[in-house]
């Protein structure tokens, strides 16, 4: 957060994981708490550090401030590689209703975003999880407690205007998640917290450097316009240190840009 205050970039908090001692699962894997308690004092402390005013920023008054205003809520929770040892959309709602209570009582002005996937089914994937999470807990996803729905929007090698791969597989996906949010009475603003194309060679869905580009600026267009009225927030995956990970990354191995990193700088000035 220091660097981040002096580089001047807002950063969305993603809470998530529980730690060996809190899910009682020894040697390292993902997995939720046993007791939905332990995470709502980790969100909520979080919160109250590095939110408006916390106290991160006053104990560091030569920075100027730049607090966290949105907070989402563990990552990917209908994926057993992120929700071990398989995804359960109750444990999931109990989670958020536990985190979200903690916080709003104290920082109600903070946004908090519960993941509204609709994801593949495939293996590890927990089937019609959205649905199952919204019938777990009616009255939460109708509540101010949460306030808008996180999607991750990977498509693997597809356009992001492709029409015709089945609609899980496709990135108009989303508009799946708004249908279903609808239909529970759960209408919120939709946050794509992850959105890319990897260049990897090794993958089968992988595209070469230039049709990232294409799509991601395709993407970014899509979003901001078609979706202008229903997507809140859109983030790119990824940009990180080359060691970290280059399948997704905007840039290279050696730390230079690929064309998507300039498309994306272009449509920040242009809007195309």
């Amino acid at each position: 957060m220091t660097n981040a205050a002096r580089l001047g970039i807002r950063v969305l908090a993603v809470v998530t994981y529980a730690p060996s001692w809190a899910s009682g699962h020894s040697g390292g894997g993902k997995y939720p708490p046993r007791n939905a308690v332990d995470y709502a004092r980790f969100v909520n402390t979080v919160a109250n550090r590095y939110g408006r005013n916390g106290v991160f920023w006053r104990s560091h008054p030569r920075l100027v401030p730049t607090p966290i205003t949105a907070i989402e809520l563990w990552n990917e929770p209908w994926l057993a590689s992120f929700w071990g040892p398989a995804p359960d959309p109750a444990a999931y709602a109990r989670l958020v209703r536990s985190a979200a209570t903690a916080v709003k009582a104290t920082r109600p002005g903070m946004r908090l975003l519960a993941s509204g996937d609709v994801p593949e089914e495939s293996a590890g994937v927990g089937k019609d999880w959205f649905v199952s999470a919204l019938q777990a807990d009616p009255e939460l996803w109708r509540s101010d407690l949460v306030d808008a729905w996180s999607v991750h929007l990977y498509c693997h090698e597809l356009s992001p205007t492709n029409s015709t791969a089945t609609p899980r597989a496709r990135f108009d996906r989303l508009l799946l998640t708004r249908d279903l949010a609808h239909q529970a009475l759960a209408d919120k603003p939709i946050w794509v917290t992850e959105f890319g194309w990897q260049t990897a060679p090794a993958p089968a869905d992988a595209v070469s450097e230039e049709l990232q580009a294409q799509y991601v600026r395709e993407a970014l267009v899509r979003l901001t316009t078609d979706w202008q009225s229903l997507v809140a927030r859109s983030f790119v995956y990824t940009w990180t240190a080359p060691s970290l990970g280059d399948a997704y990354n905007l840039v290279r191995p050696d730390g230079s840009a690929r064309p998507a990193w300039d498309a994306i700088r272009s449509f920040l000035v242009t809007g195309d």
